[in-house]
């Protein structure tokens, strides 16, 4: 999960927070450091905060994998 809890409570979000989430594309970053929204799983990657998104059913073929 990736959130922004300070803005939920009306705080401005702290440096490097700014920094990343004004290069996010389609004001993504705009909207969570407004609105406190919170991200999960497949959003935080298709938002381009992550780089790979495992579905939780294919952890442990991921890890497998890597040995």
């Amino acid at each position: 999960m990736f959130a922004m809890p300070e803005a939920k409570l009306g705080f401005f979000t702290d440096v490097n927070s700014c920094y990343i989430l004004a290069r996010l594309r389609n004001n993504i970053g705009f909207y969570l450091g407004m609105t406190g929204a919170r991200l999960k799983g497949e959003d935080v990657y298709i938002s381009g905060l992550a780089n790979y998104f495992i579905p939780r059913k294919d952890i442990q073929t991921a890890f497998n994998d890597i040995k």
